[in-house]
């Protein structure tokens, strides 16, 4: 789910995010996640995102994987950033993978606060306008 925002003509990323997905693995084990939003307020100073989320795997064979996860959270608007987000975390010493930096090099090593989205299982960071997730090697992949 993308959320769009215009400002100086300009389109931003205000939010993106996985939407929905449905997993099943290779015994007997099936997931679901799902996420619902209402737009709430009247102008970027008042805006917030009601966010739902919903959070289930269920396996037969192995009662220990099983979970069901609900939750509502309050997205707040940063209308100097233009994004919708929870909170601001300190990355240090995560790098972007796949991203040229001017001198060549392939990753680039952030230090900082940046807004951030947890939703689940899901994170999302906000960085330099574009939206990442963390990878399994503690890196951080643009959300695509």
């Amino acid at each position: 789910m993308l959320l769009l925002c215009v400002r100086y003509n300009k389109l931003c990323e205000s939010m993106y995010i996985l939407r929905y997905t449905h997993s099943e693995d290779g015994d007997d084990g099936l997931g679901d996640y799902r996420v619902k939003i209402a737009l709430i307020g009247s102008n970027a100073k008042n805006y917030k995102l009601n966010v739902k989320v919903h959070d289930d795997f269920f396996s037969k064979s192995d009662h220990e994987k099983n979970y069901r996860y609900n939750n509502q959270t309050v997205l707040h608007f940063d209308a100097s950033l233009n994004v919708f987000y929870q909170f601001k975390q300190r990355l240090f010493n995560k790098h972007i993978v796949n991203y040229l930096t001017k001198d060549g090099n392939s990753k680039d090593a952030l230090d900082g606060y940046y807004p951030t989205i947890i939703l689940g299982t899901e994170t999302y960071y906000s960085v330099k306008g574009k939206w990442l997730v963390p990878s399994d090697a503690g890196e951080l992949n643009y959300f695509q």
